[in-house]
């Protein structure tokens, strides 16, 4: 999946088109660190989610996002990005999802 989102954010820039995400993707704060480091301009998702996704967004800059992205693209499998992003996440003191969801 992250292939293709590269592929169409490639496609989208090289035409000077803005690209945007919608849905659960969009509003899970580590892919959408993702989806600005592979070059997304626009998110869109359910308003429970802006304020995690907007703590994430302010917490990474693009460069680092960019960085992220690159070794994502790279991974073998996307437990490995799973892994990658949640020591990134952990570094910058910011809960993972699995966190999260083991707290509830």
């Amino acid at each position: 999946m992250l292939r293709a989102i590269d592929s169409t954010a490639r496609g989208a820039l090289d035409a000077r088109r803005p690209l945007s995400v919608c849905g659960e993707m969009a509003g899970d704060p580590q892919a959408a660190v993702l989806l600005m480091g592979l070059g997304v301009e626009t998110l869109s998702m359910a308003a429970a989610s802006i304020p995690a996704v907007k703590l994430a967004l302010r917490t990474f800059s693009r460069q680092q996002a960019q960085a992220m992205a690159v070794l994502a693209l790279a991974a073998e499998d996307p437990l490995e990005v799973r892994q990658m992003l949640n020591a990134a996440f952990d570094a910058a003191g910011l809960k993972s999802p699995a966190a999260e969801s083991e707290v509830r």
